[in-house]
């Protein structure tokens, strides 16, 4: 749900990644500040897209593409279809996809299963959590910037806004 840190979250992970080229769609105006390479607007996103997941190049550097506000995006034709095609064959390029969206549960998002890492902050209910993760949890009780995270196995963690 909106203001749990998701944003601020990927913000600090991205801080971290020395060498790494970033590409940001569909960002906010004050949304990834330190990231110059921002694409908006539906065709350019798309476009982008499209050529990211028919081409061939394997980027000696990590590549990542972050997707935010996924929900607003999802409604255009094909998109759903780019993004699994890419998935497929993101990790043998080198490139690395993390989605923001407020939810990606099975039935709004359905190629959910093809991320190998998921971060789940706090749903409306626990079932969202349950669905999204695609397994039961303990505790499901999470508070403003708390999350998640699905990999091996869970561990929990909590986001920060750090002002400088």
């Amino acid at each position: 749900i909106s203001n749990n840190g998701k944003t601020k979250c990927v913000e600090n992970i991205i801080k971290n990644l020395e060498g790494a080229t970033i590409d940001i769609l569909n960002s906010m105006d004050n949304d990834f500040k330190e990231c110059s390479n921002k694409i908006n607007g539906d065709d350019n996103i798309i476009d982008y897209l499209y050529y990211l997941s028919h081409g061939e190049e394997i980027y000696s550097k990590p590549h990542y593409v972050i997707i935010d506000e996924y929900n607003v995006l999802s409604h255009l034709k094909d998109f759903d279809n780019i993004i699994t095609d890419l998935l497929r064959q993101a990790r043998h390029r080198n490139i690395f996809i993390i989605l923001i969206a407020q939810q990606l549960q099975l039935e709004y998002c359905s190629f959910r299963d093809l991320f190998n890492c998921r971060l789940c902050f706090k749903q409306l209910n626990k079932q969202a959590i349950y669905s999204f993760l695609g397994q039961s949890v303990e505790n499901t009780e999470l508070k403003q910037r708390e999350f998640i995270l699905l990999h091996q196995f869970l561990e929990y963690g909590k986001s920060y806004k750090i002002n400088q």
